[in-house]
C-alpha cells in the first residue's frame, strides 16, 4: 500500500515540475504571506513584551512548528479538501470500485508542492529561535522536532477527516470551517490566554494544542503552566488517537453513502 502511494505521490510530484515557472510563483507567493508573521510578531513583543509570559521567542518558535507542520499537512493531505465535490458529484463512486479502500487513493491522488510556501518560512522561523530553546540539540531533541512536525500534520489532517466524513450526509453544508476556527487560534498565542473553556477545547476537542504550544514547552523547559508535564510529550499519541478516531467515524459515513447516480 506504501509503495502504491509513495509511486502516486511521486508522480503528482512530476506532473507539477513540468511547469516550474508556476511552481515557483506559487511557492514564493505564499511564502511571502508567511514571512509576514516574522516582523508581525516583532511589532507585537515591542507592543507587548510578553504574551501570557512568552516572549518573541517563545512565541515564534511555536508558530515555526505549527507552521511547519500546517506546510506538511498541505503537502500531504491536501488532496482531501476535494472530498466534498466527490460524494455531491458522484465522483467519489469510481473510488469504491478499486481494490485500494478509498481513503488512500485519495491520499495518494496528489503531492501539493507549493505547501512549500507554507513550510519554509515556519523553517526560517524556527531556526531564527531555536538557539533561544534551552534543550541541547541533541539526535533524540532532533528527532522529537521531527515526530512533532509529522504528527502535528497527521493530527490537523485527522480533525478536518473527522469532519468531512459529514459530506456523507450534508448535501449543501460543509463543517470544515468549524476546526479552522480553532486552528487559527492554536499557533497564534499561548493557549492558556484564553481561558478554562477554550484551553479544554484545544487540548481535548480539537486538541490542535498538541502541534505547537505543548512541544514548546519541552523544548523552552516550561512546566508551570501544564496540568501534566507528560502533555508536551504526548503529541505522536494524540495524532494516533485521533486518526483511529477519524477513520472510524470517516467508515460509519462511508456505509451510509448514497451515490448521487451523476
Amino acid at each position: 500500500m506504501l509503495k502504491i502511494i509513495l509511486l502516486l505521490k511521486f508522480k503528482s510530484l512530476k506532473a507539477q515540475l513540468q511547469y516550474p515557472v508556476s511552481f515557483l510563483t506559487q511557492v514564493i507567493s505564499v511564502s511571502l504571506i508567511g514571512f509576514l508573521r516574522i516582523p508581525a510578531l516583532l511589532i507585537l513583543t515591542y507592543t507587548f513584551p510578553t504574551v501570557g509570559g512568552w516572549d518573541f521567542w517563545r512565541l515564534g518558535f511555536m508558530a515555526a512548528l505549527g507552521r511547519m507542520a500546517h506546510g506538511v499537512h498541505h503537502a500531504l493531505f491536501f488532496s482531501f479538501f476535494s472530498h466534498r465535490e466527490m460524494v455531491h458529484r458522484g465522483e467519489f463512486d469510481r473510488l469504491l470500485v478499486r481494490p485500494v479502500p478509498p481513503v488512500f487513493q485519495i491520499m495518494a491522488s496528489s503531492l501539493n508542492l507549493s505547501a512549500l510556501g507554507e513550510f519554509i518560512p515556519g523553517l526560517v522561523l524556527l531556526l531564527i529561535t531555536a538557539p533561544q530553546a534551552r534543550v541541547a540539540w541533541t539526535p533524540l531533541n532532533l528527532l522529537y522536532l521531527i515526530i512533532v512536525v509529522l504528527s502535528g500534520a497527521v493530527i490537523e489532517w485527522a480533525v478536518n477527516l473527522f469532519f468531512m466524513t459529514f459530506d456523507f450526509w450534508l448535501e449543501q453544508a460543509t463543517l470544515l470551517w468549524l476546526p479552522d476556527i480553532f486552528l487559527g487560534q492554536s499557533d497564534l498565542y499561548p493557549i492558556h490566554i484564553y481561558g478554562d473553556v477554550l484551553s479544554f477545547i484545544l487540548t481535548f476537542v480539537f486538541p490542535y494544542a498538541f502541534i505547537a504550544y505543548y512541544p514548546t514547552h519541552h523544548f523552552f523547559q516550561l512546566e508551570g503552566e501544564l496540568l501534566w508535564r507528560g502533555f508536551a510529550y504526548l503529541t505522536p499519541v494524540v495524532a494516533t488517537g485521533m486518526v483511529v478516531i477519524s477513520l472510524a467515524f470517516w467508515t460509519i459515513g462511508l456505509r451510509r453513502y448514497q451515490s448521487t447516480g451523476t
